[in-house]
């Protein structure tokens, strides 16, 4: 048989129930060891710590770098700046224009004729197509262009032939030039009589530079001069 369960007394109204205290249990935590295994774990916060300051210090050398290229950049769009303006004046207005280095004009002969008098101003006073051998002085007259003081003009006066070992050469005349610009030169030849009557003809050199050249006839001695203009 079974047994009666056995009734507790209840508590008196005077005695207040209270719950049972929780007291927590304490857990031991060791203290890290530096062994092995504690440098093995301080090693990667020394890694990160040392990659931190690198990032830092990156930043900061860049931020110098991008310091150093803007101030570049500046002063190079500083001494763009000068070309730029000139290329837009020029486009716009024209721009200051170049010069020109000057560039000396060579003589050039203009006019040429055989005469047997000189104007003052040294043109033919008449212009002859044949002198006679004894005309006693006749002239190659000559309007040269662009000549400068000092140069000089010559004049060689040579028979005219199909050989050049038939060209004889019956006289030579030079004259220094005084001014600049267009001027007339006469050049004398000596007619004495001499000169067999034949085909002649005078060429004209600046500085021993050759211009052109006129040919005329000689007659023989005592025959008047024919002018042709």
């Amino acid at each position: 048989m079974r047994s009666a369960p056995i009734a507790r007394p209840a508590p008196a109204e005077s005695e207040p129930v209270t719950a049972p205290r929780y007291r927590p249990r304490l857990r031991h935590h060791p203290r890290p060891r530096h062994g092995p295994r504690g440098r093995a774990r301080a090693l990667p916060l020394l890694a990160l710590s040392g990659l931190v300051l690198a990032t830092l210090a990156g930043c900061a050398s860049g931020d110098a770098r991008d310091s150093a290229l803007a101030a570049t950049r500046a002063a190079t769009e500083g001494a763009r700046f000068p070309a730029r303006q000139a290329t837009f004046v020029q486009s716009e207005y024209g721009g200051t224009p170049t010069l020109v280095p000057t560039v000396a004009v060579e003589p050039a002969l203009q006019e040429i004729a055989i005469t047997i008098a000189l104007r003052p101003d040294g043109s033919p006073d008449g212009i002859y197509g044949s002198v006679p051998a004894n005309a006693g002085v006749v002239y190659a007259a000559a309007r040269i262009s662009n000549l400068r003081a000092d140069q000089l003009v010559t004049a060689e006066w040579q028979r005219v032939a199909e050989k050049p070992a038939d060209r004889i050469a019956i006289g030579y005349s030079e004259q220094a030039v005084t001014g600049t610009g267009e001027q007339w030169v006469g050049l004398p030849l000596g007619l004495d009589g001499s000169v067999a009557p034949d085909v002649y003809a005078v060429y004209i050199a600046v500085d021993g530079v050759y211009l052109n050249s006129i040919s005329f006839r000689i007659t023989a001695s005592g025959s008047g001069p024919q002018r042709i203009a």
